[in-house]
């Protein structure tokens, strides 16, 4: 069961990102206003399904509704939906709201380069990461609380974070001067998560066995040579102190990074 602290993180980095333009519809704006209260909902707890508002919000989305909209609206739609998907559990949908969402990002470039570097398209190439992430949460929790094999998560672990980071290698290269510094923040605090969810799932590794050494290992080369560019981190451990020191004194996700590392 997610606690007070798990929920207002993550609905905390959702609101973060709504910000409304003065061209939408009204029934765009009801849209908005359903996935703010699912965001509310979860935030407070609520003992009402917000899984349904999210939902809601994913089914009223359509690929018909979207593609009526002014075509200015329609990466952010893309964006909602995704996000919606993901918060409730339609991972599947939510990998295909994000390729369609940045499939009309490049067809707009054309016009709108400024696009690639803005928010929606950095969240939607985000958004797979987030996916898998959350699934690697959800297996981790499902192996219970013995030690994790060394086997299993040769498989069913370490190839998946490196795929998480690779696509929020890809995000942050479209990282420009138009790329607002909340989107910044949303995709630092994010990565500290990850990071975090790889330490605490190697910890889960018998102590003291090579196979375990050798995944310590293995995971700081991965930081070190194949993301250089994420953190500047040498291994994971560099690596989630220096997404932590990204944020400014005071702030929110720092707050709640603090809040996270005294459990």
């Amino acid at each position: 069961m997610k606690t007070r602290t798990q929920i207002l993180r993550t609905s905390l980095a959702l609101v973060g990102l709504l910000a409304l333009t003065s061209c939408r519809t009204l029934q765009y704006r009801e849209v908005q206003s359903d996935f703010e209260r699912a965001v509310q909902a979860e935030t407070a707890r609520a003992e009402s399904p917000f899984v349904d508002w999210y939902q809601g919000v994913a089914d009223t989305l359509t690929d018909g509704f979207i593609g009526k909209l002014d075509e200015k609206l329609q990466p952010n739609a893309w964006m909602l939906r995704g996000l919606s998907e993901w918060r409730s559990g339609a991972y599947s949908n939510a990998n295909r709201s994000a390729s369609k969402g940045l499939n009309e990002i490049e067809r707009q470039q054309k016009t709108a380069p400024n696009l690639a570097a803005a928010r929606d398209s950095i969240v939607l190439t985000m958004l797979p990461g987030l996916v898998q992430d959350s699934q690697l949460r959800e297996k981790l929790r499902a192996a219970g609380t013995n030690d994790l094999p060394a086997d299993s998560y040769r498989t069913n672990f370490f190839p998946q974070f490196k795929a998480v980071l690779t696509q929020f290698d890809l995000a942050k290269q479209q990282f420009a001067a138009p790329t607002p510094p909340a989107v910044q923040h949303y995709w630092n605090y994010h990565l500290w998560r990850t990071l975090q969810n790889w330490r605490f799932t190697l910890g889960r590794l018998p102590l003291g066995e090579f196979a375990t050494r050798q995944a310590y290992t293995n995971a700081n080369m991965v930081i070190a040579t194949q993301f250089p560019g994420l953190t500047g981190g040498t291994n994971l451990t560099n690596a989630i102190a220096i997404s932590k020191q990204a944020f400014p004194a005071g702030h929110p996700y720092l707050q709640l990074i603090e809040i996270e590392e005294k459990k």
